[in-house]
């Protein structure tokens, strides 16, 4: 049960759902500077319990959305193929390509997708040597676009990663990682990342009857990832999120570190 001081944004943040404001509701929530980060967690699963499961979506890391808990396995399968699509295009622009983050985690411990979780993860891992992210990300949009893609998120406060759509489909998350010394790491993660080898060439496994491209050492990329405690699903944990550590590949200088799941923001991959 909610204290009588988190009542109030309780009635509020409902009224917002209730009126299909999901937007503004996620928006108020991360900058609500008058609730604890576990009032804001209670106030969010009273909602996602009394609102948002009726409607089937839940209020998670990426804001109100429809989950993969209500996702058919049709509807799975097609989204895994349109992952392996986007993969094979980006194969041609370096060989380094594999499912990452969440989608990874959910593929090994769960051997599905993430139930909270609403898209699939990729990595790719290009030479660090001249390399930024801005570049990057302008270079793998033309490619991508000219291969029949629409990427997009390009725009926003952290450009290590981005979207793409094929046709209407849900967006697939593509993390870009540089590799050094034979080392590669990806943003939120720690800059101190884990050996090329431990991820490239990938392995695979079969999710659905589909195969899919995973790090070459899953429980290796997972245990660096996510901690040695990965195969135990933990509430509202958040990756280090510390963009400092890659300012070397920026452009101009970086946002400030900001928006961890643990504040109610989005960690980018959820565990």
């Amino acid at each position: 049960m909610l204290e009588a001081s988190a009542a109030s944004f309780h009635d509020k943040y409902c009224e917002m759902v209730a009126n299909g404001d999901y937007a503004g509701a996620y928006r108020g929530m991360l900058a609500e500077t008058n609730l604890s980060p576990e009032e804001k967690r209670s106030i969010i699963a009273a909602i996602n319990t009394e609102y948002l499961s009726l409607k089937g979506l839940e209020w998670g890391n990426h804001g109100i959305r429809r989950t993969f808990r209500f996702w058919t396995d049709k509807q799975k399968i097609g989204m895994i193929r349109q992952a392996n699509r986007l993969m094979d295009a980006l194969s041609r622009f370096t060989p380094y390509v594999s499912f990452g983050f969440g989608s990874v985690l959910g593929f090994v411990r769960d051997g599905g997708f993430i139930p909270h979780d609403d898209d699939l993860d990729l990595i790719i891992a290009l030479p660090s040597e001249g390399a930024t992210f801005q570049k990057a990300k302008r270079e793998l949009r033309e490619f991508l676009e000219a291969n029949g893609f629409t990427p997009h998120g390009f725009d926003g406060n952290f450009p290590t990663h981005f979207g793409v759509n094929e046709g209407g489909g849900t967006a697939v998350d593509v993390f870009i990682g540089f590799v050094e010394a034979n080392r590669v790491a990806w943003f939120p993660s720690a800059r101190s990342g884990m050996p090329v080898s431990d991820v490239f060439p990938t392995s695979s496994m079969t999710i659905l009857g589909e195969e899919v491209r995973v790090p070459a050492n899953p429980q290796r990329y997972l245990e660096v990832t996510y901690g040695s405690d990965w195969r135990e699903p933990i509430a509202n944990w958040h990756h280090p999120w510390d963009i400092r550590e890659f300012v070397d590949f920026w452009e101009a200088p970086p946002p400030a570190p900001s928006g961890s799941a643990a504040d109610g923001g989005s960690s980018g991959a959820s565990q």
